[in-house]
């Protein structure tokens, strides 16, 4: 059964001047019963991703941050997050 991706209305974000470009394979799962839900793209507990990137910028671990501060980071730094599932 076809399902609209949970964080379609930010996929390839429509900011000019990309430099990066993130494409990942999200499962699209949500309110699932064991808690393991993502507020954002990468964003589960168990995935390392919003610590590693800000590293690769020289900038400090953002794990602990959220969604905002996240998708500030990727407009601060002309990044995208794209998945293959739309």
């Amino acid at each position: 059964m076809p399902c609209q991706h949970r964080f379609h209305h930010i996929l390839i974000p429509q900011q000019e001047n990309l430099e990066f470009l993130f494409i990942g394979t999200f499962n699209p799962v949500w309110d699932a019963a064991n808690g393991k839900n993502a507020d954002y793209l990468y964003g589960r507990a168990s995935s390392l991703f919003w610590c590693i990137l800000p590293h690769a910028f020289n900038e400090n671990c953002l794990i602990d941050q959220g969604p905002e501060p996240w998708a500030a980071f990727c407009t601060n730094h002309n990044t995208g997050l794209t998945d293959t599932i739309s």
